[in-house]
């Protein structure tokens, strides 16, 4: 249903200047005869710039109860009439706003000059009075006023006096920010600008590199690391995946991997990383206080040594080993010391790696550290066989290289190779005179493990049944010693008997005795203290002339605990056979005995005083066995009696091993 319509007919009035006018101006018909005068308004322009609305009163009703007419009031002060009115359109301009780039790079460290991002204009002449400033502060960033941040998605109206106090400071990363100007009456547009602080970027001088677990790298040498905005480097980031063992350090001391190791930009000097055994990826990325930058990976490796041979193919010989430091050279690639080699031999030929002299194992790893490196030699076999050797920097081994070594040592015909590299082992006979009674007896056979092995013992072939015998060796300072302990639950025959068959394998051919040196007797019928009767142990065929006995005496330590003052004191007596008694072979047999009849030796003849199966050279165990000097009785002998010294001799342990030479007392 549409509306009623409203008809107004203006009237025409007569005015004289400067007269006033007061009288009806226009009629105005409304349809509807329920609205009365006063539900209406009306405005009369008079036509000279004047007019204005008129007062509800002066709104009458007419005879009709739809017709309405309108009184004014006006007075002319021009004659005339006026002419047709003109349009003008007239624009007062808002400010233009023009960002001087879209996009920017901006800084949190450094807030950039409001200033510098834009320029503002208006058309028509207006100075700008003001600016608007927004952030959206999705990365953080903000809009300051002497250095203090305004809200983010809101107005900041900012005079324009005060435009140099506004900066900008960047978040982390990107984030569009808006500007407007107004002249003081009206702003102009927004305009938009892409602000992005960039994170901080790291690049590896190097993605594979060599490095040491003896001798970390800097961290501060494995990379660079810069902000495109300018920001400086607050932090680092460091990971290690430690599949190879690896580390870094601060101040020496492991980081956990796996994990992130946060490390401020002042403490850079004091990270390193300490290689594993092979390869390994580490990690690193660089803050700038807001936000780090993009992982960087590098491939750590730790070389293991590598060995070179000084000749893959090498003759050597069966009697003269040579030694291994000259068949090859050792390094790490990474600078690690070599700490360790592994030697292994075939055999196929029968030859040996030889430490101190001693036939190392055959067929398995022997593990020798760096500084017995001139302790190892190779003895060659029968004909041609492959070593190898490996070297270790102590976290991991490389790899095993073979050198080919022959050696013109040829078995008879008929002789396997084995046999024959064995001809040269054999046996000798250590044999036992007593006049019987005795159910055990240990003795101990000296040599030089460079010229033979003495490796193992069995029991002589006139022993009892129930006869048992133990053997082991030990190295001494300057050789090997042999320990042989026979036992029997049935006495020993009396006179001479074969006691033991002790088997020897001399390093050189044809030379079996060689590196024999002395035969000393330990006990009789199992104690220490036990008072022996007379034996004698005799090995034949022990060279007397060779240079491993030049100046050695033969010895003879005997042990007596009872004495006829002092239970608790042991005597001590040392009796040698007689230089004019002595045979051919005195120096590979040994006595033990109580005979005062025996000749004995002046005691001015140097002498080694032995207590139990240790050398009173031993200081240590005579100073654990006997812990303080006591008063003993010191019995001594011409060559042909035995005569108690009337005095008493104080003698600490120290000085017991040199020994002592009394005068005799006429």
């Amino acid at each position: 249903m549409r509306a009623p319509q409203l008809t107004v007919t203006p009237l025409a009035i007569n005015a004289a200047q400067f007269a006033a006018f007061h009288g009806a101006v226009a009629t105005f018909t409304f349809p509807d005869p329920t609205y009365v005068s006063t539900d209406f308004s009306a405005t009369i322009d008079w036509g000279d710039d004047s007019g204005g609305p008129v007062a509800a009163d002066l709104i009458f009703p007419t005879t009709s109860p739809t017709t309405y007419t309108v009184i004014g009031t006006h007075t002319y002060v021009r004659d005339g009439a006026y002419g047709a009115w003109k349009p003008i359109n007239a624009t007062d301009a808002a400010p233009v706003l023009t960002p001087n780039s879209s996009s920017i790079l901006v800084s949190h460290s450094n807030p950039v000059a409001a200033s510098t991002l834009f320029t503002a204009s208006d058309q028509d002449g207006d100075g700008i009075a003001q600016y608007d400033f927004w952030g959206t502060g999705t990365a953080g960033g903000h809009w300051l006023l002497n250095g203090n941040a305004l809200p983010n998605s809101q107005d900041n109206f900012i005079n324009a006096s005060q435009l140099s106090q506004v900066t900008y400071q960047g978040g982390a990363g990107a984030e569009t920010i808006w500007m407007r100007a107004s002249d003081g009456i009206q702003y102009g547009a927004w305009k938009p600008i892409n602000a992005t602080d960039t994170a901080p970027v790291l690049t590896p001088n190097n993605v594979n590199i060599t490095v040491s677990h003896s001798d970390p790298v800097a961290a501060s040498t494995l990379f660079t690391a810069s902000d495109q905005d300018g920001d400086g480097i607050a932090q680092y980031d460091f990971w290690g995946t430690g599949t190879a063992g690896g580390h870094w350090l601060l101040n020496g001391n492991a980081l956990p991997n796996s994990l992130d190791n946060f490390i401020d930009a002042s403490q850079l000097s004091q990270v390193t990383y300490q290689g594993g055994a092979g390869t390994e990826t580490i990690w690193m990325r660089a803050s700038d206080g807001i936000q780090y930058g993009t992982w960087k990976f590098i491939n750590a490796t730790d070389t293991a040594p590598a060995v070179t041979p000084t000749n893959v193919n090498i003759t050597v010989s069966y009697t003269e080993p040579v030694a291994a430091s000259t068949l090859f050279k050792a390094s790490d690639a990474d600078g690690d010391s070599i700490a360790q080699f592994d030697f292994w031999d075939s055999s196929t030929a029968g030859g040996h790696w030889l430490l101190s002299g001693q036939a190392l194992p055959n067929g398995q790893d022997n593990y020798v550290n760096a500084a017995q490196l001139s302790q190892v030699t190779y003895q060659g076999g029968a004909g041609t066989e492959t070593i190898w050797v490996r070297a270790s920097d102590g976290l991991q081994y490389g790899a095993w290289t073979s050198i080919s070594a022959s050696s013109s040592f040829a078995p008879a015909s008929g002789t396997s190779v084995t046999s024959a590299l064995e001809s040269d082992a054999t046996s000798i006979d250590a044999t036992f005179s007593s006049a019987g009674g005795v159910k055990s007896v240990a003795f101990r056979l000296d040599y030089d493990p460079e010229l033979v092995t003495v490796a193992d013992a069995e029991p002589g072939a006139d022993l009892p049944d129930s006869a048992r015998i133990s053997f082991r060796t030990a190295a001494t300072e300057d050789g090997a010693e042999a320990y042989i302990t026979v036992t029997s639950e049935e006495p020993i025959p009396a006179g001479t008997v074969n006691l033991a068959s002790v088997s020897i394998t001399p390093r050189y051919s044809g030379r079996q005795h060689e590196g024999l040196r002395r035969l000393h007797v330990h006990d009789v019928n199992g104690g220490l203290f036990a008072k022996p009767e007379k034996i004698r142990i005799r090995i034949d065929d022990v060279a007397r002339t060779s240079s491993e006995m030049s100046g050695t005496e033969q010895d003879v330590d005997f042990l007596d605990r009872y004495s006829e003052r002092d239970s608790s004191a042991p005597k001590i007596r040392v009796k040698i056979l007689a230089p004019e008694a002595s045979t051919d072979n005195a120096s590979s047999e040994s006595i033990l005995t109580e005979d005062p009849a025996q000749d004995w030796a002046d005691l001015r003849t140097p002498v080694r005083i032995a207590i139990g199966e240790l050398s009173a050279t031993d200081t240590d165990l005579v100073s654990k066995d006997l812990r303080h000097s006591r008063r003993w009785k010191l019995d001594w002998s011409t060559n042909d009696s035995a005569t108690n010294l009337p005095e008493k001799v104080r003698i600490t342990f120290a000085s017991l091993a040199i020994g002592a030479d009394p005068a005799p007392n006429p």
